[in-house]
């Protein structure tokens, strides 16, 4: 992944005196993504699912009117042929995997279709591809997001520039030709401090949706068992979990954070599956 965002970075700023950074940011990581997620290397197709992916992230938030001349139609039929494509390149890694000719850590679809529940279940087509779609979008829209507050907050903080700067060369120095390993991003430590403090002042998605399974009773109120429940990423401003919360501190989180106080990538049983993708993604952005 390191050689991939290196590559990407250099190719979309070559010749270049100025680019628009969050389009760059998000061709980058779509590609970055294609390649871990799919292995797919062609650029006209990676073009043409980046084109698909944005068309479904402009027009998805409309109106759900379903007719062919609407936003909500076009969004309707990109996903389709997203899912579509997804499909066959589901079916394509299984004939491989039961030929012999591919191998588990090929790349997530593999893996995807190689994993097995406690008793012995694969997963089903839905729940892979699914699961594809959910972590394309996260790094395609969220993590770039995230990135893009990253780099403003670079440009208007010397401070942390300074630190930031003096972290990566040390890393740097360490490292064998350049190469980053997981080892590495991890002593990235000031790195990934910063970003939780970015998206705990202006989190990427404002919050998500549970499902009660049993009857709830909170502060005074009955939540039916079926219901279900927006919550909020305000839980990041609360005075008793973050003081000062208005300014911006990521040494706050070298300490420890009171449980479900700080959900980004949500909490309890289920989290956002791409959480530790973003945090390679974004490292590996800034890094080089």
């Amino acid at each position: 992944m390191n050689s991939l965002v290196k590559r990407y970075l250099i190719k979309e700023m070559e010749g270049k005196d100025s680019v628009y950074g969050v389009i760059l940011l998000k061709k980058i990581a779509f590609k970055v993504s294609m390649a871990v997620l799919f292995s797919l290397t062609e650029d006209e197709e990676m073009e043409v699912l980046f084109e698909e992916f944005s068309l479904v992230l402009k027009d998805g938030w409309n109106l759900p009117i379903y007719l062919p001349f609407t936003a909500h139609y076009r969004s309707l039929a990109a996903r389709r042929r997203i899912y579509d494509r997804f499909s066959t390149i589901v079916d394509e890694r299984r004939r491989r995997l039961e030929d012999g000719i591919a191998n588990e850590d090929d790349d997530v679809v593999t893996a995807l279709l190689s994993m097995r529940d406690e008793e012995g279940r694969p997963l089903s087509r839905q729940e892979i591809i699914d699961n594809l779609i959910t972590i394309v979008f996260a790094s395609h829209d969220t993590g770039v997001s995230l990135t893009a507050s990253f780099i403003r907050r670079l440009a208007m903080d010397d401070l942390t520039l300074e630190r930031i700067c003096e972290e990566h060369t040390k890393i740097l120095s360490e490292t064998k030709d350049g190469t980053l390993t997981w080892s590495d991003i991890q002593k990235m430590k000031y790195t990934w401090s910063v970003a939780q403090e970015l998206m705990r002042i202006d989190p990427p998605t404002i919050g998500n949706f549970r499902k009660a399974v049993r009857d709830i009773d909170f502060n005074g109120y009955t939540i039916p068992k079926g219901w279900n429940v927006h919550w909020v990423t305000y839980t990041h401003m609360d005075k008793t979990a973050f003081p000062e919360p208005e300014k911006f501190d990521p040494i706050r989180f070298e300490k420890s954070i009171p449980p479900f106080m700080y959900v980004p990538f949500g909490g309890g049983q289920r989290v956002c599956p791409g959480n530790h993708y973003a945090r390679v993604s974004l490292s590996l952005i800034i890094h080089h």
